[in-house]
């Protein structure tokens, strides 16, 4: 299987688009944020 780069660049573009977002940093911060809201989740509901 081979994916060639412009092919991920454009995936990754609309997940960014789809998100809101236009940067990996972004994107990012994002995910560290549902991170921390599910763990802190997980600590509640015990």
């Amino acid at each position: 299987l081979f994916l060639a780069e412009k092919t991920v660049k454009n995936y990754i573009s609309n997940i960014f688009a789809k998100l809101g977002m236009s940067r990996r940093t972004q994107a990012a911060a994002l995910a560290a944020q549902l991170k921390s809201d599910s763990s802190r989740s997980k600590d509640w509901h015990e």
